[in-house]
């Protein structure tokens, strides 16, 4: 099937309604970053993707004021279960992340705006998990960006 321009059109017209139907709803709440990021990886046609073993996708920046479009991904903190409880523990990884150099280190070399999500930063989430915001110009660094945090949080873990 193919989609004609105005039917493309009017689907993107749809989406960004819903996005901001769901920013209104979250208010200033952290989770936009993966709102934004699982909207757009679901919505194929209108979000390109970098490459086919790509994970990031373009989209706006939604802790930006003006939404300004560039290529987005996540990764999240690495967790684990609280014995005899149903909730999750999230690792020390990004006290290790911070204190070793390493967000400034992936900042210089792949020019990547990176953002810390959850409870503990300055970007608190109440609807979601933790994570790392990553965001550039090119899907080529914003993958290399995500392939650094991923190598390191494996290499944390002892995987």
């Amino acid at each position: 099937v193919i989609v004609g321009k105005y039917a493309t059109e009017d689907t993107r017209k749809a989406e960004e309604k819903l996005e901001h139907a769901l920013l209104e709803y979250i208010q200033r709440d952290g989770s936009s970053g993966r709102l934004f990021y699982d909207m757009a990886w679901s919505c194929e046609f209108l979000h390109p993707k970098g490459n086919a073993q790509s994970t990031s996708v373009m989209q706006r920046n939604p802790f930006s004021s003006n939404k300004e479009m560039g290529w987005m991904n996540i990764v999240e903190f690495p967790c684990s279960r609280v014995p005899g409880t149903h909730r999750k523990k999230y690792q020390d990884y990004y006290v290790f992340a911070k204190r070793s150099g390493l967000l400034g280190r992936i900042k210089h070399e792949t020019r990547c705006e990176i953002k810390l999500c959850g409870d503990d930063f300055n970007v608190p989430t109440k609807l979601c998990a933790p994570y790392v915001w990553v965001m550039g110009h090119q899907p080529g660094l914003v993958d290399w960006a995500v392939d650094i945090l991923r190598d390191s949080i494996q290499s944390h873990m002892g995987m």
